[in-house]
């Protein structure tokens, strides 16, 4: 490899957090290295942002984090959102009266909370 590293994007789950869903010191002190070292630091996940650890987002010098799958970028000091790709309401309930077929494990993101199956009746009755 030739260049110096730019940008680390770190995944959270299965990767960066232990089985507990706990960030190893071990990994917060890489995180941290790699900040100081002038590597800006990305973790990215699945989850809400206010799901992603605490101390990963305490992390001097981070920046932003990658949410939702991939559908919100956030600036962690000022909370402002910098990117968002959201599926409209309509398209998501059409798409959860679709689901409703089939036995599959839903979840979804909605105003920064986790929704898991156990709620998707609520939020779609609210949509």
């Amino acid at each position: 490899m030739t260049g110096k590293i730019k940008l680390i994007a770190v995944d959270m789950d299965g990767t960066c957090l232990d089985n507990r869903h706990r960030v190893p010191e071990r990994n917060l002190w890489a995180l941290e290295e790699a900040i100081k070292a002038g590597i800006l630091v990305v973790p990215a996940t699945g989850r809400a942002l206010r799901c992603c650890p605490l101390a990963v987002r305490r992390l001097p010098g981070l920046q932003y984090v990658i949410s939702s799958n991939g559908a919100r970028v956030t600036e962690v000091q000022s909370g402002k959102t910098i990117r968002q790709c959201l599926i409209p309401w309509r398209r998501a309930a059409d798409f959860l009266t679709e689901l409703e077929r089939y036995r599959v494990w839903v979840c979804a993101h909605t105003d920064e909370v986790c929704v898991d199956e156990s709620l998707i009746p609520f939020v779609h009755r609210r949509l």
